[in-house]
């Protein structure tokens, strides 16, 4: 019984810690960087996937990667930060 109650608690100081740090920026300014992060995480990932289409994966395997994984974190980040409302 403490299993669930234990995670639900987590995962409610998580959510009051995510919604108290992106509160702190202004509601302007936020979507402005979630708009930049937005678009560099798409150009990331378009980048990556032209690498990977017209250049193969042989000799820069870990730069593409790190340039996809930097581009989803970069859309994810972007879109909360567009969707987040004030309470």
């Amino acid at each position: 019984m403490a299993g669930p109650f234990s995670k639900y608690l987590i995962r409610m100081f998580r959510r009051e810690i995510r919604n108290y740090i992106i509160g702190m920026i202004p509601e302007k300014a936020r979507k402005i960087v979630g708009w930049i992060l937005l678009i560099f995480g798409a150009v990331a990932i378009l980048g990556f996937w032209l690498g990977g289409l017209f250049f193969g994966l042989t000799d820069y395997e870990e730069i593409s990667i790190i340039t996809s994984i930097v581009g989803i974190f970069s859309i994810v980040l972007g879109i909360i930060l567009l969707i987040h409302k004030d309470r």
